[in-house]
């Protein structure tokens, strides 16, 4: 068991951000959104590069959905980012059932 120890220390080391690490809610990098839709249900970005605090499996996607208390704020800042060519960071605090990050808040950065 005391060789064992080592070699699980170089190999967590080794391994960052992996599923040895928890997946936990947070906020992304900046990005730019790069494509939308909108249905009844929800909102949908893509947005390539961000990090993935939620380790969801769709990483480049990420949904505001409808019955979030925020949604028309969220959504709005959102499209506004969208329309206007600004860089994006998102809070994700849960993964939904095709792997796109839940989003519930937004911070803007102007270009």
């Amino acid at each position: 068991m005391k060789r064992l120890l080592p070699l699980l220390a170089i190999a967590t080391a080794s391994f960052p951000n992996t599923a040895l690490e928890a997946a936990a809610p947070g906020f992304t990098s900046y990005g730019v959104i790069t494509d939308y839709y909108s249905d009844a249900n929800q909102t949908g970005l893509t947005i390539p590069g961000l990090t993935n605090p939620m380790a969801c499996s769709n990483p480049n996607n990420y949904v505001i959905l409808s019955t979030a208390t925020n949604y028309s704020a969220v959504t709005a800042a959102a499209l506004t980012a969208y329309a206007s060519g600004s860089r994006l960071m998102l809070y994700v605090a849960g993964c939904d059932s095709s792997g796109s990050s839940i989003v519930s808040a937004v911070s803007l950065h102007r270009p």
